[in-house]
């Protein structure tokens, strides 16, 4: 109920006139000379895109990137589409940005002058562009151009506004309503016969939450329209406008937006009520705001003729103060309604907070310092002072000192509820109840005997429930309800005994400024060191605590000003380094103020900072981004994810984006997959060298302090894969090929035993074959027969016959486990053989050899073919001196014929013919090359491959 009655009272809070943003000026170029901004966006991303007239820029808080292209013509627009950047030029074309350069979009019948606008209709893939000289909708790189033939109220375009049916597009006569209805295209115009303050229509913008959109005109100002109804709504403002042509709207709420005119105003505007527009115009004469922007952290980014400005109206205003305010002579501050009271030193001023023109009028002087200042339910005002007791004002002119045996001497700190008045002093807390104007009566001292643990009380602050919280010197943080002090253990160790100021948020928590600690919350009972991570910025001297309506916590120190968001989880810091101007603050415990609205009031060196109620739950938040990847220092796709073995020298460069403290920027990085541990860094880039193949995750994340909490995070899965000898496949093709090779070796091996086994079998039955046509009783009757004739007729002869047929049988009996042997060999028992026939048919038999002696000695055959194959011969052919037997042998490198005249004997021994298979099957066995016989003219040729 709290919450929602101070959201209630923030939406009818009034405009403070007298308050003005602060302003920082940025150069978009190193040589810090003007470059026009014609257009402004910040993407899903979080980078801010500027379209300007020295083309496309990007912007993370830190530096300006510019994006390269081949168009080289002023941007004139941008427009973003699930976070691709459309960009608009002033010669007509359209790029889209693809890694980090900008690529023309080919348009077919595209326009060809000046783009003001872009509008994407995502779920059509449809782009509309506003130009000089019509609208254009392209679909499919196709454009259909709309002008005034079509019906377009005037070719001159400029500002656009989508709704999920129709598209408003203003123009020189007025705004032009465009639907397409059952495949008909319908253009309604509303010009200033239907109620604009001026035809000329710049900017149509929606209001948020409505069916409104603001209307920015050339001459006459803003007017509202209801795109539903398709009325216009007059307001105070129309036709009374006096700031100049309108440039841009930038709708912050239902009913609060910021313009910008071409006369140098920024005007913040104000629904009032249904016709009633409020607007408060700061000016600006040395530059021309063109485009408005509000980020997610609620900066308004003000695009101008010159660069970027930053604005600081929506969180963040100043009231500045001229003689005799000086920062350091400030002491106390309170505020009532519009009017703000300040004690500098011992004297008391009051300011009209509403007033622009204001200046500080003195109300009312002391002897000492003024040391606290409150306001009760009856309006008094109730002066605390360093030594002369406590005052009261009421009705702004009576001054009462009150002085008396109870509340005397210094005064540290005045509060109330609505029935008692609190009072600390140098000797405990004075808890008083004033019924009437001249009574006030103690009614419970409470010091260190009590029950505080502490007489020295820096703040008294009451919570909603009533309960008095305690800031002392000694004790840390107290609370009394109204029965009992409560104390917690987190503040009983001697660095954080010592609480400076407290604060209650909207959420009902509390916070406490502490020494040594900084700030301290209590959520759920439980105290924590809010600001445990923060370790540059860390001032034990804090001096205030407030919170705002909205849920911000302002705390003040020497160093700096710090406002929490609840949330982000994070603090903006106020310092040199944001470079608006803010230098120093009060070091004055507690000199802090809250208007009726919640806003809070703080004094610093020119005067008072106001950090109002925010419209909007903005988020401070930093976030990363992986800009790029780098694989042997060459950029490489960021959407690439595989890589090969030898492929693992990888770079990762990213960056954080940040626009409230980007100098605060912390980085840590991990490499899931690699090692486990976090690595905090500040600066954007680490390189992996010799990764070694598996599966990877870089993750990155950024904060605004070491302790990462909510940390924005950006991440980068890639495998690197196994050399091919280490992968699956290779495993199962290895295992199959071994198991081939294997399979195979023993096929083969089987085959070649069973061929051996064969040769075996082949040559014993040949050998047997063969002994028994050498035993044969005729061979040996013959042989013997010749021998006896030979002994008779000549025994040397005989002799020499002896030896040949012994060497015969020995040949015969010294090859019967050779498969080869060499043809020389073979020769030798050939001649053997053949000397015994010839000593048995003389000059019946004639055999001739023609053999190269490198045959003789290089060439291999079976043993005993030739020999078999003569002796065949011999067996089945006529032999005698009148038909002798001519056999002859030849041979060359590659075979061995032997061939005989064909003169078949009328009768034979019964023949086998395994001899010649024999030596077939033999041949076969050993080569695929085969051993062929047969009759050719009248000729029995044999032909054996050499081996």
């Amino acid at each position: 109920m709290r919450t929602i009655f101070l959201l209630l009272l923030l939406c009818i809070s009034p405009i403070l006139k007298a308050q003005k943003p602060f302003t920082r000026d940025f150069w978009l170029n190193e040589a810090a000379t003007p470059i026009k901004v014609n257009a402004i966006l910040q993407d899903t991303v979080g980078y801010i895109w500027l379209g300007t007239d020295d083309g496309l820029l990007s912007y993370d808080g830190m530096s300006f990137t510019k994006i390269t292209d081949s168009i080289h013509s002023p941007v004139t627009a941008v427009a973003n589409q699930g976070g691709n950047i459309w960009v608009g030029y002033a010669n007509g074309k359209v790029g889209l940005v693809t890694k980090q350069h900008v690529e023309e979009f080919k348009i077919s019948n595209g326009p060809a002058s000046p783009i003001n606008s872009i509008c994407i209709e995502t779920a059509a893939h449809l782009l509309l562009i506003s130009t000089e000289n019509g609208v254009f909708a392209v679909l499919n790189n196709a454009a259909a151009k709309l002008d005034e033939t079509k019906g377009l109220g005037d070719n001159f375009t400029y500002g656009m506004c989508m709704y999920p049916n129709h598209v408003l597009v203003g123009c020189d006569k007025g705004i032009n309503d465009i639907s397409i209805t059952n495949n008909k295209l319908t253009i309604a115009h509303i010009t200033s016969l239907q109620g604009l303050s001026d035809n000329i229509v710049r900017v149509i913008k929606k209001v948020p939450g409505t069916q409104l959109c603001w209307i920015g005109t050339q001459q006459n100002g803003i007017d509202l329209y209801n795109e539903k109804t398709q009325k216009v709504i007059k307001t105070n403002l129309s036709g009374s406008w006096k700031w100049g042509q309108i440039n841009d709207i930038l709708p912050v709420t239902t009913a609060h937006a910021w313009i910008a005119t071409e006369s140098g105003y920024l005007l913040e505007a104000n629904i009032i009520d249904d016709t009633s527009i409020d607007v408060t115009p700061y000016y600006y004469p040395d530059k021309i705001y063109k485009k408005l922007l509000l980020d997610a952290a609620g900066n308004i980014w003000c695009g101008t003729n010159k660069g970027l400005t930053l604005m600081t109206g929506e969180y963040l205003r100043y009231i500045k103060l001229d003689m005799p305010y000086l920062l350091h002579d400030a002491t106390a501050m309170v505020i009532e309604n519009d009017t703000l009271f300040i004690a500098l030193q011992n004297h008391l001023f009051q300011l009209s907070i509403k007033n622009p023109e204001a200046r500080l009028i003195p109300v009312f002087n002391t002897q000492t310092s003024i040391t606290s200042l409150y306001i009760d339910k009856d309006k008094r005002l109730w002066i605390g002072t360093w030594g002369d007791g406590v005052f009261y004002i009421e009705n702004h002119n009576a001054i009462t000192n009150i002085n008396n045996t109870v509340i005397k001497g210094s005064i540290i700190n005045i509060t109330g509820t609505p029935d008692n008045l609190w009072i600390s002093g140098l000797n405990g807390v004075e808890q008083l109840t004033y019924p009437d104007k001249q009574k006030i009566t103690l009614v419970k001292h409470h010091d260190k005997k009590s029950g505080i643990g502490s007489d020295y009380v820096y703040q008294l602050y009451p919570d909603h429930h009533g309960n008095i919280w305690m800031a002392t010197d000694g004790a840390g943080v107290c609370m009394y309800d109204g029965d009992q002090y409560h104390h917690w253990s987190s503040f009983s160790t001697s660095n954080s005994k010592v609480a400076y100021s407290i604060a209650e948020d909207t959420a009902g928590d509390i916070w406490a400024g502490v020494l040594y600690k900084d700030i301290y919350h209590l959520h759920n009972n439980q105290w924590d060191n809010i600001r445990r991570h923060e370790t540059q910025y860390v001032d034990i001297n804090i001096s205030s605590v407030a919170a705002n309506a909205t849920g911000q916590v302002v705390s003040v120190s020497q160093r700096c000003i710090d406002e929490w968001y609840p949330r982000s989880k994070y603090f903006r810091h106020f310092n040199n380094a944001m470079r608006l101007g803010i230098d120093s603050t009060s070091n004055i415990l507690n000199c802090i103020a809250k208007d009726n609205y919640g806003n809070v009031y703080l004094p610093y060196q020119h005067g008072i900072l106001i950090f109002k109620n925010q419209d909007r739950a903005y988020n401070i938040q930093p976030h990363v981004h992986i800009t790029h990847v780098n694989l042997f220092l060459k950029p490489v796709d960021i959407g690439s994810h595989t890589f090969s073995y030898d492929e693992n020298y990888l770079s990762f460069f990213f960056g954080g984006i940040n626009f409230s403290n980007p100098e605060r920027l912390n980085y840590r990085y991990i490499l899931e997959g690699y090692n486990n541990d976090w690595v905090s860094t500040r600066d954007g880039g680490i390189t992996y060298a010799k990764l070694p193949p598996g599966k990877y995750n870089f993750r990155v994340q950024t904060s605004l302090n070491s302790g990462f909490e909510n940390a924005h995070e950006d991440s980068y899965s890639f495998t690197i894969q196994n050399p091919f000898w280490k992968t699956l496949w290779f495993y199962v093709i290895a295992i199959i090929a071994c198991l081939g090779i294997i399979y195979t070796y023993i096929k083969i091996r089987e085959k070649r035993l069973n061929k051996i086994l064969q040769l075996k079998q082949e040559r014993m039955r040949f050998e047997y074959e063969h002994l028994k046509s050498q035993i044969n009783p005729h061979f040996l009757f013959n042989s013997l027969n010749t021998l006896t004739d030979l002994i008779e007729e000549n025994k040397e002869h005989a002799i020499d016959y002896t030896v040949h047929l012994s060497d015969l049988y020995r040949y015969i009996l010294a090859y019967p486990d050779k498969d080869l042997i060499l043809l020389s060999e073979e020769m030798e028992i050939l001649n053997n053989y053949m000397h015994i026939q010839k000593s048995r048919f003389g000059t019946a038999l004639d055999i001739s050899l023609d053999i190269p002696p490198s045959v003789l000695n290089t060439k291999k055959i079976i043993p005993l073919a030739l020999q078999m194959l003569v002796e065949n011969a011999i067996k089945h052919n006529v032999v005698s001196a009148a038909q002798p037997l001519i056999i002859s042998i030849t041979a060359n490198n590659d075979e061995i014929v032997i061939s005989n005249t064909l003169r078949p004997k009328i009768s034979t021994e019964r023949r086998s013919g395994l001899g010649l298979i024999n030596i077939v099957k033999r041949y076969r066995l050993l080569t695929e090359r085969p051993a062929t016989y047969g009759i050719f003219q009248n000729e029995y040729i044999v032909t054996l491959p050499l081996l």
